[in-house]
């Protein structure tokens, strides 16, 4: 991501006012950590989007993932849940709930799959970062809130295969992907154009 700038993307936080619509979107990991992020949008004029609240962990089940969901969003209007599509596939273990469904059960709800065209939601995600110095960028990520998610973007490269898309592996490694893939479903929803 070229245009990612802390200086310009990280900014201080404040009170967001309750009209504005808020949504959350989560990346699913157990052994792997999964991410959970948060979203505001100021409905007036260049309508930037605000990246305020992140929960970031691994070993915890789905019922502690969505425990920690429901207790960090308590007294928030929230108008949209993106879960990770994989969260809606059919469990192969007998009579298990789909990850989306444990989710629902214990508060998260409703949900919604998250667009999992990657090119797609790179694109978006680029476009709601890029920024002049007459133009502030849309994207704007709340400071000290959402450490991994500063943290691990500008860690992310093309895939060399396909320049659209970000690497899974980077030297053989996999990367740590966990807060954009999250900020990805955030910002493709139709809550965030």
């Amino acid at each position: 991501f070229e245009d990612w700038n802390p200086e310009v993307h990280v900014v201080e936080p404040f009170e967001i006012p309750e009209h504005w619509p808020r949504w959350l979107s989560v990346d699913y990991g157990y052994a792997a950590p999964f991410c959970a992020l948060w979203f505001a949008r100021d409905p007036e004029g260049e309508r930037p989007i605000y990246v305020y609240r992140e929960r970031y962990g691994a070993g915890l089940r789905d019922e502690e993932q969505a425990k920690v969901i429901v207790d960090a969003s308590e007294d928030e209007r929230i108008v949209a849940r993106v879960l990770d599509p994989s969260m809606f596939n059919a469990r192969t273990e007998s009579g298990r709930p789909s990850i989306a469904q444990v989710y629902a059960d214990a508060g998260v709800w409703p949900v919604i799959p998250g667009h999992n065209n990657r090119r797609t939601g790179w694109a978006v995600c680029r476009r709601t970062m890029a920024w002049t110095p007459e133009q502030a960028p849309r994207l704007r990520i709340f400071k000290d809130r959402c450490p991994n998610l500063v943290r691990t973007l500008p860690a992310m490269v093309h895939d060399p295969l396909d320049p659209e898309d970000v690497a899974d592996k980077l030297h053989g490694t996999k990367t740590e992907d966990h807060a954009p893939d999250a900020l990805r479903y955030g910002l493709s929803i139709e809550a965030a154009p």
